[in-house]
């Protein structure tokens, strides 16, 4: 065996128990028919369903003032802000779309012919009231640092949202999980998967046989700070802030944030 299939070997040995495990619990699936449905597709879908409702529409009703926000009509170049409307669309499709959209959409096609893609123009639709609740909810929870920068995501709304409704230990539980599994999500879903197919790839147009010559090739200086983020975001949202600061009503804290 090549030097390379003895380190994929050794890699499957060591994750492999661990992913099928996750796999079971994650696509945990239920009869309907004749069919087995994973819970988490219908838990997605009666999401989406129950936001777009209870949201009135929104994603269709207000399209016209999305346009006109993304375009910067409604923006002055003097707002507070570390990016524009558009740049902070651009850099929401960017880390959107690819893995899932792209791949994940040829995939089901090609497993479940072309009745899949009507489903998946379905699911899109729901998603939109998902992703408007998801984007609302990290502008109103999001937190302004010392230094002007601003940080937002599940990890806080979880946290400081269910605070503001009188649950602020299941909301720093619900942060510290989220965030721990958006670790391990980031490494597989977000560079385990795209690495290891420009590995293959460049491997069988050129001579180089070891893989991890290229997996050192793509590391960036830049994930060092990704992953001192995902530590301070662990931290912060875990149960060590409950120890050692005193709690902060979320009220306060965004009017602290504002300057009120």
């Amino acid at each position: 065996m090549s030097q390379s299939g003895s380190i994929d070997a050794a890699i499957q040995g060591v994750f492999g128990p661990f992913v099928d495990v996750l796999e079971t619990v994650v696509f945990y699936a239920i009869p309907i028919g004749d069919a087995q449905v994973p819970l988490v597709i219908l838990w997605l879908l009666c999401g989406g369903l129950f936001l777009t409702f209870w949201l009135r529409v929104r994603p269709f009703k207000d399209a016209m003032q999305t346009l006109r926000i993304i375009r910067g009509h409604m923006s002055r170049h003097d707002d507070p802000g570390e990016v524009t409307s558009f740049q902070a669309m651009a850099t929401e499709l960017a880390g959107t779309i690819g893995l899932g959209n792209i791949a994940g959409v040829a995939v089901a096609i090609t497993m479940g012919g072309p009745g899949a893609a009507l489903w998946i123009m379905i699911a899109g639709v729901l998603g939109m009231a998902v992703k408007l609740a998801e984007a609302t909810l990290s502008q109103m929870f999001r937190r302004v640092n010392d230094d002007g920068s601003i940080a937002g995501g599940p990890m806080y709304y979880l946290t400081d949202g269910l605070a503001s409704i009188g649950k602020p230990k299941l909301g720093k539980a619900l942060g510290f999980i989220f965030a721990f599994c958006f670790m391990i999500a980031a490494m597989g879903a977000g560079n385990i998967f795209q690495s290891n197919q420009i590995a293959v790839h460049l491997i069988e147009a050129s001579w180089v046989l070891f893989r991890f010559l290229y997996g050192g090739q793509l590391a960036d200086p830049g994930v060092i700070i990704h992953i001192d983020d995902l530590c301070r975001a662990l931290i912060s949202e875990g149960f060590v802030e409950a120890l050692v600061v005193p709690p902060v009503d979320p009220v306060q804290r965004r009017k602290l944030d504002l300057g009120q």
